[in-house]
């Protein structure tokens, strides 16, 4: 009937919906996790800069 196939057309589109939802949230998960991990690198190298540069003054320091 009309209905039925009204109805399994809506039941089509929202499953293709929430696949399609599914699928960002995944992908968008995946795109945070790398910014975190991108930001968490630079980060440690800066801290390492700066360390490197904190040793470097000392050492002047300690000279003087």
């Amino acid at each position: 009937s009309s209905a039925q196939e009204t109805v399994e057309n809506i039941e089509k589109v929202f499953t293709e919906l929430i696949c399609f939802l599914e699928k960002k949230r995944s992908e968008i998960k995946e795109q945070i996790r790398a910014q975190e991990k991108t930001e968490i690198d630079r980060a440690e190298k800066l801290h390492k800069h700066l360390d490197q540069e904190l040793t470097e003054l000392q050492k002047k320091t300690s000279r003087d």
